[in-house]
């Protein structure tokens, strides 16, 4: 496998010739899931059409349910630049006196999407706490959310005047980063006895992390401008260490290469090269364990 980006870069280099290279490119990163040999074999792949039929029995589903208040489509579904790996992105604010009915509703959606191999990634949040500071949509989660609405995401129930006001605190930031870190070695720790299908979601992790990470160190030091993950990583690799940019964008490589084995394989199927394929991933482990470490320790000496 390449790396694209050498350790021997000149930083001033490095930068001028990634943001040239982000100018040229038309989409955002695509980071996502990580298949099992089984569902790969069998086909058990997304495709476009699936996406589409999940999207629309959302809205036909949502809009009649009365236990949901609101529920809004974003991210790359609404965007229409999803790939295989995606899933589909869906606040959901639900009535609190109707919790019970409400969480079997989405259960009984969930399940539907899964037929269809389309994971849906439900943000829930009832209309009591919404109201609230005690809320857990941060305030980069709610641009999106606002900008979804305003784009044609808003399946029902516009919510937005009621939403209360959310900040992200450094403490939250810390903890953020620091229960990342603890989850990446707990798996890691664990990693042999998992099956397939937890050993996907664990690898998952180990490849979003780096990133997630990155927005929350530019959040700490008040440098987010544009939170689309290509403008993370360009800013990021202007303001931190070598050590820490290089480990960002050599992930952000190998999830691009996974994305187009997994292209591969769906053309022309190999199990021994999957597997040396998901090998390189679980070799990446330390490497991604190493940014978030450096990570932690910038923010010790931050104070």
């Amino acid at each position: 496998m390449q790396i694209l980006f050498s350790e021997q870069l000149q930083k001033t280099a490095f930068c001028t010739k990634i943001i040239a290279k982000l100018k040229t490119e038309k989409e955002d990163y695509k980071m996502g899931r990580i298949f099992t040999w089984d569902e790969i074999s069998n086909l058990r792949v997304p495709r476009t059409l699936d996406f589409q039929k999940v999207a629309g029995l959302l809205k036909e589903e949502i809009s009649r349910e009365p236990s949901i208040v609101s529920a809004v489509i974003f991210g790359s579904v609404l965007r229409g630049d999803f790939n295989c790996r995606s899933d589909i992105d869906c606040l959901v604010i639900y009535d609190s006196v109707r919790e019970i009915q409400a969480a079997t509703f989405l259960q009984q959606l969930d399940e539907k999407a899964r037929a269809l191999n389309v994971p849906i990634n439900f943000t829930p949040c009832d209309h009591t706490i919404a109201t609230t500071r005690f809320h857990q949509l941060g305030p980069l989660f709610l641009k999106h959310i606002y900008r979804a609405v305003e784009t044609g995401g808003l399946i029902k129930g516009d919510f937005r005047g009621r939403l209360a006001a959310s900040v992200m605190p450094r403490e939250e930031i810390e903890s953020y980063v620091r229960s990342k870190m603890y989850t990446i070695q707990e798996g890691y720790a664990e990693m042999r006895t998992f099956g397939d299908e937890r050993l996907a979601v664990f690898l998952k992790k180990v490849l979003e992390a780096p990133m997630h990470v990155a927005l929350k160190m530019l959040l700490f030091i008040g440098e987010v401008e544009d939170d689309s993950k290509k403008a993370v990583a360009a800013k990021y690799a202007m303001i931190f260490p070598e050590e820490l940019w290089d480990r960002l964008f050599r992930i952000i490589d190998i999830d691009k290469w996974y994305t187009g084995e997994v292209n591969r394989q769906l053309d022309k199927k190999d199990r021994h090269t999957y597997n040396l394929c998901m090998r390189e991933i679980r070799l990446e482990i330390p490497q991604t364990l190493k940014f978030l470490r450096s990570n932690i320790l910038y923010l010790t000496k931050s104070g």
